[in-house]
């Protein structure tokens, strides 16, 4: 069963000669969004590498970050953090959700919305 789904692996990737420019061209590019994120690191200005890790780890920004700071981060494994995860997604929702329980709204509403969230989130 492994040995299948290892070969199954194998001969999708010798079809595909650049997945990471498929990727970003199935990627939906919504200037408005690209702007917004712009607006952010830019009133950032020169930052530590602690603020820049809080960038990272709320929207994925790696470039922020310094040299030595990122080999440290390889160094010790902990590059994964400055990727949006799930878990970032997980404290995004749930901050939707719960605020909008706060605020009286219905059990569907809040899914209606954490789902919105989740899409503007990630698009950001």
């Amino acid at each position: 069963m492994i040995a299948a789904a290892i070969s199954l692996w194998l001969g999708v990737l010798m079809f595909v000669e650049a997945p990471a420019k498929t990727l970003e061209l199935a990627f939906p590019k919504v200037s408005q969004l690209l702007d917004l994120k712009a607006a952010y690191l830019s009133s950032l200005g020169k930052i530590s590498d602690s603020e820049a890790l809080v960038a990272g780890l709320a929207m994925g920004e790696r470039e922020l970050l310094s040299d030595s700071a990122q080999e440290s981060m390889r160094e010790v494994s902990l590059t994964h953090l400055v990727a949006v995860s799930g878990a970032n997604l997980a404290i995004v929702m749930g901050a939707i959700w719960f605020l909008l329980g706060y605020l009286g709204f219905s059990r569907n509403l809040r899914f209606v919305f954490s789902g919105l969230g989740l899409i503007g989130y990630v698009l950001l």
